[in-house]
């Protein structure tokens, strides 16, 4: 295990976290404590039933989300006739989106219990040896630098697998407003050994029993800190900017607004990125895929460069998308909002 993950939680911590500033009245914490107990012993019992129970929960959950989310449904519908330019038929949407359920109660029951089905010296012989060279040539180096993932796959299993191979990194997370979910989350990626940046706009504190939003506007400082200091900094990339960012072809779809808050830390400072992506396999184990060790080239300006090493990113990850279509969260709104609001043939 690595010096740094075995740093007290508060050293682990850039700026706030609003998980350890919450002032939870004590009946509160109570209640917390107890679903802790409850999802302790739910999660014996799932030890105990093994994969035949978990296989049996995944269709239970799955089945039931595929009735009950019927909007991620339309969703993601439009995204797949978006990405596939109407090509495929309706029978392979709904393929596409049965399975994508099935993934995705997979991947909130391995969120949650990933101590009863993914423990580190399991998940580690996941990650290939070219992996581990290019994550030790990071490491390695004498500057900071950027593990780039984004909504495929598992990103949690994702920071597992690196953390397995003793690979230090801060990663930037949003907080929830589920005191109990905020709290069980975070504290689930520190004990992997990760740092925490959590991001402004969920950044907030608890004052009289009311969320009270902590005013800062950009985490550049912090960012730049760490970088400093030799750190590695991960971020999810394929993210909707509901202002700012770049409008960008995103799975070929142009016009596409893109986030690059985090992309523009990685450019100023100039620091290497390793794109990295965990899938399951038909067998349910752990793929790992990750590109060469990268650097922005510069373009002439700060967008162009921008544009640029998003888009090679883009190429990446849309590759290995189109490759697991059945393991991407088609359900989210990532397109121009403009292209939900038509109504449907």
């Amino acid at each position: 295990m690595s010096e740094f993950s075995e740093r007290p939680i508060e050293e682990r911590i850039s700026g706030h976290a609003s998980f350890l500033h919450r002032n939870t009245p004590w009946w509160k914490r109570l209640q917390i404590t107890l679903v802790d107990c409850l999802v302790f012993m739910f999660g014996c019992v799932l030890w105990l039933g093994g994969r035949p129970l978990r296989r049996l929960l995944i269709r239970g959950l799955s089945a039931g989300a595929y009735r009950l989310m019927r909007k991620k449904q339309y969703i993601a519908e439009i995204n797949l006739d978006l990405a596939y330019n109407n090509s495929l038929s309706q029978a392979e949407k709904t393929r596409i989106i049965r399975a994508m359920y099935t993934h995705f109660a997979r991947g909130v029951l391995d969120l949650v219990f990933d101590w009863v089905y993914w423990p580190p010296k399991k998940i580690a012989r996941f990650v290939t040896a070219e992996g581990r060279e290019r994550l030790a040539a990071m490491q390695n180096a004498d500057e900071g630098s950027s593990l780039v993932c984004c909504h495929l796959g598992n990103p949690d299993l994702t920071l597992k697998l690196v953390r397995a191979v003793d690979f230090d990194l801060h990663v930037m997370y949003k907080g929830f407003k589920s005191p109990w979910f905020d709290r069980y989350i975070a504290r689930k990626r520190l004990r992997v050994g990760s740092g925490l940046i959590e991001v402004p706009t969920s950044r907030h504190r608890i004052v009289n029993g009311k969320r009270q939003k902590i005013g800062q506007g950009s985490i550049r400082d912090e960012v730049r800190t760490l970088f400093d200091q030799g750190h590695c900094v991960g971020f999810l990339a394929d993210q909707h900017a509901n202002r700012g960012g770049l409008r960008m072809d995103v799975l070929g779809v142009p016009d596409t607004p893109t986030q690059t808050g985090a992309w523009s830390y990685l450019i100023t400072n100039n620091v290497p990125f390793l794109l990295v992506v965990g899938v399951y396999t038909d067998n349910d184990e752990i793929r790992w895929h990750c590109s060469e060790i990268l650097r922005p080239q510069d373009q002439g300006d700060e967008e162009a460069t921008l544009r640029h090493t998003i888009g090679r990113a883009n190429a990446w990850f849309e590759e290995l998308i189109r490759q697991y279509p059945e393991q991407y969260f088609w359900g989210h709104r990532r397109f121009d909002r403009h292209h939900y609001e038509k109504p449907r043939a």
